[in-house]
């Protein structure tokens, strides 16, 4: 049965008075007794009666005042129980009787009180064990979140056993430990901390170490650690696996202040007068401090900028926030060449790096820039660039017509040919001569003479695939290389278009001019293996359609490999090869 406080209350009140009444009812009940004695006394054991006892019966029975009567009552009986000695016996044995009644009564009452002191005192050691338990519930709980608060905060945080040995290190303070310690690269875990740090020993730290253990005091503080000329204030608390230790290098906050401000004064003016073009700015990219360079190449003025923000000073460089500010949180480097910027509304191109700095407590504090605009040199580059490539362009393909020239034209036919020799493919190599180019030449003017030799470039392109190769050798000669060619029907379908193309009327400035071809045809493997041999065998089958009629084409057939150009020569006394360009 729980204790209850108000049984309790209730059985200190009726103890006493059921003990009064007992004793009360045994009094009466005793002198009841000693009544009857003495009335059967007189009745039946025939003991005389004095005289004197007798006129006081008398009085009694003649009293009419009640207290009168009362006291002589009690007189008569007591005189009379002096004579009836049995009624004694009788009224002693009823107070005996009375007062053993009395004391059960009692000790009944004690052994009732003494068993709710016990259950009062039962339940009581219970409540004081659940709250232990509780309590020992919530200070774990409360190491593991102490714990998992500090796992990767800026202050170290130590837990040590009763014996001062490390259980437990959060990342910071082993970082902080493994630099401070006194012999290197030592396990932490395990290690008594004052041989981790001897400096902390025979110091307030370990007394108060000593003391979190015995009264579970708390203890904070400042001490330094000569040895390795480092300030640290430390904080020490009781947990429930042992005493915890927080503590931070305040090293910086104790050097003098002249010194701290003239280290600053230093660092400005040499980041101010540097020939880079540099900046610093914090977490927020706050300007702290810039280089003179920095102002002039961003036309920023000549006044500090310390406090404006970048972001709105220079919104396009480097651009991508998000994503710069993600990659720099976690400790990169960024950096790229030459790239191009909109500055104040000018295209700039810039080299430029971006690094993030730490503050005393290892934290990202900010980023320092890098940036040299190069818009000059890279303008430069950019026209160097285009010059080689139109070197290259020069070099390789001819200056009238924009066609590769004799040089590239070998090139790529040995190219073709390696390439058939692998794929067991065919090559057709076609030599083509302008029928009546001189008579235009001559007639119209070599103006009018170069423009046809373009248009002549421009329409054999279209007439073949993309893979295939027109090139102008020189004058009025041009070859063309027919790559992976199935049969002859398929040279025979670009001739045939060729002719065509070539034979339509030319317009230039109101003037019409006509000119026709004459092809020769040569073709890999079935008439040779050699690129020198082909090109001879095309030369040859081109001025067989010449004395054919010209208009027309020829594929290479033995027996004209004794023709030469110089062999002949056409009917209106024209040249029909002129070897040299008449651009």
């Amino acid at each position: 049965m729980p204790y209850n406080t108000q049984q309790r209350s209730n059985l200190s009140v009726a103890k006493p008075l059921v003990l009064a009444l007992l004793t009360l009812a045994g009094l009466i009940f005793s002198v009841l007794t000693l009544v009857v004695m003495v009335e059967i006394s007189s009745l039946y054991l025939h003991i005389p009666i004095p005289q004197d006892l007798i006129e006081l019966a008398r009085q009694v029975e003649t009293e009419t005042a009640l207290h009168k009567w009362f006291g002589l009552e009690i007189s008569y009986y007591i005189k009379a129980a002096t004579v009836c000695w049995p009624s004694w016996i009788v009224f002693g044995a009823s107070i005996a009787l009375t007062l053993a009644i009395v004391l059960l009564v009692a000790n009944l009452g004690q052994s009732r009180y003494y068993e709710t002191k016990m259950h009062q005192f039962h339940h009581s050691f219970d409540l004081e064990k659940e709250r232990r338990r509780q309590g020992d519930t919530r200070l774990a709980a409360f190491d593991h979140q102490l714990v998992s608060a500090y796992a990767h905060g800026s202050e170290g945080l130590i837990l040590l056993d009763e014996n001062i040995i490390v259980k437990h290190v959060n990342d910071q303070g082993a970082r902080l430990l493994q630099i401070w310690a006194a012999s290197g690269n030592k396990t932490i875990i395990g290690s008594r901390l004052f041989d981790l740090l001897p400096g902390l020993a025979n110091t307030e730290v370990q007394v108060a170490l000593q003391n979190c253990v015995i009264t579970n005091n708390a203890w904070e503080g400042e001490i330094k650690l000569s040895r390795i000329e480092t300030w640290l204030t430390v904080r020490i608390f009781p947990g429930m696996q042992g005493s915890f230790m927080a503590f931070r290098d305040i090293t910086h906050r104790k050097q003098p202040t002249d010194v701290l401000q003239v280290a600053e004064t230093l660092f400005k003016q040499t980041v101010k007068s540097t020939p880079m073009p540099v900046a610093i700015v914090d977490a927020e990219w706050n300007y702290t401090v810039t280089s003179d360079k920095w102002l002039r190449q961003f036309n920023l003025g000549s006044k500090s900028l310390r406090g404006k923000n970048h972001k709105d000073l220079l919104p396009t460089f480097p651009g991508k926030w998000a994503q710069i500010e993600e990659q720099l949180t976690q400790g990169r480097n960024l950096k790229n060449g030459a790239q191009q910027f909109n500055i104040n509304g000018q295209e700039e191109w810039i080299n430029w790096e971006v690094r993030p700095w730490r503050n005393n407590y290892n934290k990202i504090g900010g980023y320092i820039l890098f940036a040299d605009i190069v818009t000059e040199e890279m303008q430069a580059e950019i026209r160097d660039k285009s010059q080689r490539e139109q070197e290259k362009m020069l070099a390789y393909h001819d200056s009238l017509t924009g066609l590769p020239n004799r040089q590239l034209f070998n090139d790529r036919l040995n190219m073709g040919l390696a390439q058939a020799y692998r794929q067991l493919g065919r090559v057709g190599l076609m030599f083509l001569d302008l029928d009546g180019f001189k008579a235009v030449n001559d007639t119209l003017g070599h103006e009018m003479g170069d423009l046809l030799l373009k248009e002549v470039g421009e329409r054999l392109k279209q007439c073949v695939r993309q893979t295939d190769t027109v090139a102008r050798l020189g004058g009025d000669e041009f070859t063309i290389i027919l790559s992976d060619v199935k049969g002859t029907e398929d040279i025979e379908m670009v001739a045939n278009k060729i002719i065509g193309a070539i034979a339509a009327p030319y317009v230039f400035n109101n003037q019409e001019a006509r000119v026709t071809t004459s092809l020769g045809i040569s073709i890999y493997p079935e008439n040779t293996t050699s690129s020198t041999e082909m090109i001879r065998q095309a030369d040859a089958a081109m001025y067989q359609a010449k004395k054919a009629g010209k208009n027309s084409y020829k594929f290479f057939t033995e027996g004209q490999s004794e023709e030469t150009r110089g062999d002949y020569e056409g009917e209106d006394g024209e040249e029909v090869v002129v070897q040299g360009d008449s651009a």
